[in-house]
């Protein structure tokens, strides 16, 4: 497995304490696509994000 660089594991516990790509961008000051690149690279490299292992994961609305 590749390690994480800095800002994936920035992002990774941003979205571990339950934030929306939106409120992480904010907080991060990057667009939101940026944020959806960063996910991308890091389910790539750790597979799906599933919510309440590790402490979160993105969530999605059912349906």
């Amino acid at each position: 497995m590749a390690p994480l660089t800095p800002r994936e594991t920035e992002i990774l516990r941003l979205v571990g304490t339950g934030r929306s790509n939106t409120a992480i961008a904010r907080t991060l000051v990057v667009s939101e696509a940026t944020v959806k690149t960063h996910l991308a690279r890091l389910m790539a490299k750790l597979g799906p994000l599933q919510p309440g292992a590790g402490g979160g994961g993105p969530r999605t609305r059912p349906g």
